[in-house]
Parts: structure tokens; C-alpha cells; sequence
């Protein structure tokens, strides 16, 4: 049996892109590819390139797939809901760009589930 396996930025340290105190993402990915893992995910928004391009060429040129994206974003707070989706939305984004769900992968789930299937506020959860 073959056994896939991925690292993710946050293995870095990575939390929030706009750290001072982080390494630089090039880095981040040449490291994840020198260490023989074949994918990663895309760390908090920022991090990572956001054009589709580059972060395309940033992967395909270290033969790295991408499988997930993250969200650093507080749930709990209703008042933060319409920044919540547009981070969701851009970070979906980046799959359908890259095409990532092309491995069978569906990568990007999100939900804001507290009752009903309806994040408690009347609006149907990403899925």
C-alpha cells in the first residue's frame, strides 16, 4: 500500500501571512519539496501567492501538488461572517485555478454549522 503524504506551512510556524517573523513562502515550499512530501496546502490567505499564475508556477516547479487551504478566521464572531466568506471564496479560488480537485481531492470544505445546517443565522453552509 502506498501511503501519500503532505506538509503544510504551519509546520513552518505559519499562522497569520503578515508575520514579520516568518520565513519566506519560496523557502517554506522548497523545504516541503526537499523533504519528498508531494503536497501541501495553502497556509493562511497571504502566504502563498494569490494569483493564480504564480502560485502555479511556485508548485509546479517544485512538483508539489496542493490539497488544502486554512482559514485563521474566528467562527464565533457573526459581525466578522462577510470577511469570513470572502477569504473562503478567494482560498476556493485558488483550487479551481490550480485545478487541485483534479486528483480526486475535494479540498476546500467549509462550514459555519451550529444548527441546521445553517450556521445559526438563516444562510445555508458552504459545503
Amino acid at each position: 500500500m502506498e501511503l501519500k503524504i503532505a506538509n503544510a506551512p504551519c509546520s513552518w510556524g505559519i499562522e497569520f501571512a503578515d508575520n514579520p517573523a516568518n520565513p519566506p513562502w519560496n523557502q517554506v515550499l522548497d523545504e516541503i519539496a526537499g523533504a519528498g512530501y508531494g503536497a501541501t496546502e495553502l497556509g493562511p490567505l497571504g502566504y502563498l501567492p494569490t494569483d493564480a499564475e504564480s502560485l502555479k508556477q511556485a508548485l509546479s516547479e517544485r512538483e508539489l501538488g496542493l490539497i488544502a487551504g486554512t482559514l485563521f478566521v474566528h467562527l464565533h464572531r457573526p459581525e466578522e461572517r462577510d470577511a469570513i466568506l470572502e477569504k473562503t471564496r478567494v482560498t476556493c479560488e485558488s483550487f479551481v485555478n490550480r485545478r487541485a480537485v483534479s486528483r480526486g481531492h475535494r479540498p476546500c470544505l467549509f462550514t459555519t454549522h451550529r444548527s441546521g445546517g445553517t450556521g445559526g443565522n438563516g444562510h445555508p453552509s458552504f459545503r
